[in-house]
């Protein structure tokens, strides 16, 4: 019989115990070690599930989802197998208590199923209310943790808080499994709503006696009304029909509906009237961000330029006759051109003279070559820092082009492309190539490239965080070197500042607007600009490039920069 093949990837999802993704025929299982001190509880030492997918994105999101419930799980037994220490029965403040032969008080005897907080078990099964409070306990007391190790770890635990309540809302929508039961995770989800939203105990009550979660909620029609669409399933229909294949885009629209059923309610896409859609925008104000401020007009705006676009789903699929989303935002006080600034003269000789391109000091936190050539590639090709962090080596490659003249034109190009695996970009007007700028060549980069042959990325050493982006943690580190290091005080002044240069030396080298949107990804305005081959024609593009030149002190700057060398 032939053994299957079975491959065993490690991941880091929590800092104190591995979790492991394992590949079995083409499809992951998680698979976690017990902490030492609950082993003998569990009667082994790693829990196995099969997460049910081929597919290593969504294996490593359920996989973190698990991770959190296990985590609380593991704190909860602690918490229980101390108060059984202490010979402590339970009272009626107690969030946890040990009840006469439960396993915290036979631990050689492993319990048939996972366990569960002994004042969940027994008589007192069932209590959503005391369940919900001593989870939102837990939670602020993590979350305080957070705060005193710093901004990075706060963001961190928000992260991974929202993959713990998004497991509760798939258990409950009957898109997960577990073995705890539907009880709990309505508990679980009412203290991850009163978390997010700083309700309180009186909170805790209103959410319980609102309408059932959403497994017990189904939609029913009036009679003659026809089939009624939830939110849920216009966003799969959106991404089943192709209009929709962004992940991040999913991403956000996801969060958008989820918000909406929290401040609106479950309500199907026929019910939906403008209304309540005034009324999300009005709650979405006071509604806080991670960082515990309030959500920005711009963050506004966003969340309801996706409920239009979604419902703009529903109107061409005759689900509405109107979208009752259309025409919402609200005025930003700070105009969008002031919000992120080019870099100045000044702030590109500071980068460009740091420690990382005069001693050729590679810091760890700028993963290797990655902090030597992304500025540099941003720089001349104004691309997004996602763009450039998923570049394959195949993705540099010549091309040719025909010139006035009749004859044939060779340039090296980037083609930015969501066509490899894990690759994704913003839009269809992202998918595009940029001709090398002669200083790029100049300075070694179609050699180092060459010696990244074989690898799946140019930058292979960059590890993605916890949103699945390639550059996410890189992104950090550059701000902090950014301020510290080069000494670029203005906030405004961030890695996509590099973006906003090459668009204000587009302008300066007089570059016909078309050619200048048709580098940088942005769509046009125009009819005409949607006609034409599904690539905009090279030789613009390489004649463009040529056009470009740096102020004379950073050119100089760059001329003192020696080439790369494998």
């Amino acid at each position: 019989m032939k053994a299957r093949k079975q491959t065993v990837i490690a991941t880091q999802t929590l800092k104190e115990s591995p979790v492991y993704l394992i590949r079995r025929d083409g499809r992951y299982s998680y698979r976690r070690r017990i902490p030492e001190d609950l082993i003998e509880h569990y009667g082994r030492k790693f829990i196995t599930k099969a997460l049910g997918t081929a597919d290593r994105r969504e294996a490593e999101r359920l996989a973190r989802a698990l991770s959190v419930e296990h985590d609380n799980e593991f704190d909860a037994l602690r918490a229980d197998q101390q108060q059984a220490a202490r010979g402590q029965m339970p009272d009626a403040g107690s969030q946890f208590s040990v009840i006469p032969n439960s396993p915290a008080t036979q631990p050689k005897q492993p319990p048939p199923m996972p366990y569960l907080p002994a004042q969940l078990r027994g008589p007192l099964s069932g209590d959503r209310e005391g369940e919900a409070l001593a989870i939102l306990a837990k939670l602020r007391r993590k979350r305080a943790v957070a705060e005193e190790a710093g901004p990075d770890e706060l963001k961190d635990f928000m992260v991974m808080t929202r993959f713990a309540r998004s497991f509760d809302e798939m258990v409950l929508s009957g898109d997960e499994e577990s073995s705890k039961p539907l009880w709990w995770h309505e508990a679980s989800l009412t203290a991850h709503k009163a978390f997010f939203d700083g309700a309180g105990q009186s909170g805790i009550s209103l959410l319980l006696k609102a309408p059932p979660a959403a497994h017990t909620q189904a939609v029913q029609p009036s009679e003659g009304a026809g089939e009624q669409t939830t939110l849920d399933q216009l966003v799969e229909l959106w991404r089943k029909d192709g209009s929709q294949t962004n992940v991040r885009t999913l991403e956000k629209v996801a969060l958008v509906v989820r918000r909406f059923k929290e401040c609106i309610g479950n309500l199907p896409v026929q019910a939906i009237t403008r209304r309540h859609c005034v009324e999300f925008r009005d709650k979405l104000r006071n509604l806080k961000a991670t960082s515990g401020k309030p959500l920005s007009v711009a963050t506004v705006n966003d969340n309801m330029d996706k409920l239009r676009a979604l419902l703009a789903v529903a109107k061409r699929r005759s689900l509405i006759e109107q979208n009752p989303a259309e025409d919402l935002s609200l005025t930003d006080p700070v105009r969008a051109i002031d919000k992120r600034q080019p870099f100045d003269s000044h702030a590109l000789v500071r980068i460009f003279s740091s420690r990382i391109y005069t001693e050729g000091f590679r810091p760890d936190g700028g993963k290797g070559e990655a902090a030597h050539w992304l500025p540099l590639l941003a720089l001349f090709t104004g691309a997004r820092l996602e763009e450039l962090g998923q570049l394959r080596p195949e993705d540099v490659r010549q091309e040719e082009y025909e010139n006035a003249d009749g004859a044939t034109v060779s340039v090296w190009v980037i083609h930015l492309t969501e066509e490899g695996e894990g690759q994704g970009l913003k839009n269809a007007k992202s998918i595009r190539r940029v001709p090398l700028h002669s200083e790029l060549t100049r300075l070694g980069f179609v050699e180092f490239v060459a010696s990244r042959r074989g690898r799946a990325r140019v930058f292979y050493e960059l590890k993605k965080d916890t949103r699945d982006r390639e550059t996410g943690n890189w992104s950090k580190w550059f701000g902090r070197w950014l301020r510290k290091e080069c000494a670029v005080a203005d906030t405004r002044m961030v890695f996509h500042s590099f973006r906003h240069t090459l668009k204000d030396l587009c302008r300066i080298a007089r570059i016909p607007t078309e050619d200048s949107n048709a580098l940088t990804g942005h769509s046009g305005a125009t009819v005409a600009e949607k006609y034409g081959g599904s690539l905009y024609p090279l030789e613009p593009l390489a004649d463009g490039i040529k056009k470009i030149r740096l102020p004379v002190a950073v050119q100089g700057v760059l001329n003192t920069l020696p080439k790369y060398r494998a």
